[in-house]
């Protein structure tokens, strides 16, 4: 009988010890957390700095670490109306909840944060603003014009209307066929 119940403690001991890993791995793989938008999401900064500089043949534009930014005519004021695939072309310019968003001295426009579908999206004058993923190097506008819908934006937060965008514009430009221009 004692040899009995010795195994039947080190088959409990066994069996709890099992749990406890089951467990620990269960809470590991449960914190573990992929952003899929990391490109486009500002870590959490007490403040982030958007830069007005000039590029040709647009004039003054607005940029963040080097990339250009966009405006969508389909948004109205404060409201991104880019959803769904639209986010793959177009990734927001996404902050944390409490972040201070400024610009350089050229930017004379006001910058705010709204909640969108996407996360907290930075504004300036009331519109959202997003990359392109046609632009692989800082400076480039390879989105302007894009379906007549998606403009740089310009330190006055006016769409720049380019009548001659760049030449490499039309080799990058993603096609779909949804019509939401994008």
């Amino acid at each position: 009988m004692i040899d009995g119940q010795k195994s039947s403690n080190v088959a409990k001991r066994f069996s709890i010890l099992g749990l406890i890993a089951l467990f620990s791995i269960g809470l590991v793989s449960c914190s573990s957390n992929s952003n899929t938008s990391a490109s486009t999401t500002v870590p959490a900064h007490p403040s982030v700095t958007i830069v007005a500089q000039n590029v040709a043949p647009y004039g003054i534009i607005l940029t963040f670490d080097g990339r250009t930014l966009y405006h969508f005519l389909k948004d109205g004021p404060n409201v991104s109306n880019c959803v769904g695939a639209c986010l793959k072309i177009w990734p927001p310019l996404l902050v944390s909840k409490n972040t201070i968003v400024r610009g350089t001295s050229l930017a004379k426009g006001v910058f705010g944060v709204i909640k969108t579908s996407a996360g907290y999206q930075v504004t300036y004058n009331e519109e959202p603003l997003y990359f392109f993923s046609g632009d692989s190097k800082p400076g480039q506008t390879n989105g302007e014009g894009y379906k007549n819908l998606w403009y740089v934006v310009s330190a006055s937060a006016m769409p720049v209307t380019s009548s001659s965008p760049s030449s490499s514009t039309s080799s990058t430009m993603p096609t779909t066929s949804s019509g939401n221009g994008y």
